[in-house]
């Protein structure tokens, strides 16, 4: 959806997305993961 987002303002991506952890996935169950996903973009 980020990605789709990304085109249909015309964003031109920086890099690849990344994930960040705000809990352990090793330690959470997954229906309680908190997770942000960031798209770089060109300014």
């Amino acid at each position: 959806m980020g990605m789709m987002y990304m085109r249909a303002k015309k964003y031109k991506g920086a890099g690849k997305p990344y994930e960040q952890y705000w809990n352990n996935p090793q330690e959470t169950k997954p229906e309680d993961l908190q997770t942000s996903i960031f798209f770089q973009v060109k300014n």
